[in-house]
């Protein structure tokens, strides 16, 4: 019986698809059409993978966790180690010294000490799972490519209510966002966006592309991203075989 390789799901849907797709980017703040680019298809028509988004996430979320809890077991008390009362005669329970964990204040037994938390992922399935939750947003519609910088002219607060507002990200008077939060992502750091949405965080957050995670890609509802760092993101997420 002949052994043949296991099909690769990427890989096969990809291979049924044109190697490059046109993406179109957009002017700020207008978010006019401005320009048009090819992207490799690998890249933002990656097909569904939900188990590769659930490991990255979990390798994600257990990197983050402080592993700090820590209590102090007998060892670690300062109490005198001196029986508190006879073994017998007291017509009481047998009991040690004061540290004993069934004492108050005593130590505790079996408790939690300073560990670490992270797990491992091979990079190449990190990558295909930034790259699958790429292509999703790009498919519902929810990923909007920016030509140039984003950055806004001023620093001010109703700046990006304005912007957010005008496009109808937000309810103007109730402040609340229309269709889900918003996320910026800029290849570097942009002092007017930043300020601007300081105080507006209920409607939107602005992440630098060296401080962007999977599970904040998922957790927005609409993506705006610099044409600049989407082509970095491009080329930090290769794999070898496509």
């Amino acid at each position: 019986m002949l052994r043949t390789a296991p099909i690769n799901p990427t890989k096969a849907a990809l291979s049924l698809l044109p190697p490059f797709t046109t993406v179109t980017a957009h002017a700020f703040p207008s978010l006019q059409p401005a320009a048009r680019f090819d992207l490799k298809t690998s890249f933002l028509q990656s097909p569904m993978r939900k188990d590769l988004l659930h490991r990255a996430i979990v390798f994600e979320r257990d990197a983050m966790r402080q592993g700090s809890a820590s209590t102090k077991s007998r060892s670690d008390m300062t109490y005198s180690t001196k029986k508190l009362r006879p073994q017998k005669g007291s017509g009481a329970a047998r009991l040690g010294d004061r540290s004993s964990p069934m004492l108050r204040g005593g130590a505790r037994a079996h408790g939690p000490k300073p560990r670490d938390f992270s797990t491992e992922l091979p990079r190449k399935v990190y990558n295909l799972a930034i790259r699958t939750a790429l292509s999703h947003l790009y498919r519902e519609g929810k990923l909007t490519v920016v030509q140039g910088q984003m950055d806004l002219p001023t620093h001010k607060t109703q700046t990006a209510l304005a912007f957010l507002e005008g496009h109808g990200f937000a309810l103007p008077e109730e402040k609340k966002p229309l269709g889900g939060r918003t996320l910026f992502i800029t290849n570097k750091q942009r002092p007017n966006l930043e300020r601007a949405t300081a105080n507006v965080g209920y409607l939107c957050e602005v992440l630098r592309l060296d401080e962007m995670l999977l599970w904040e890609l998922l957790k927005y509802n609409r993506i705006l991203i610099e044409r600049k760092a989407l082509t970095e993101l491009e080329f930090m997420t290769r794999v070898n075989d496509q």
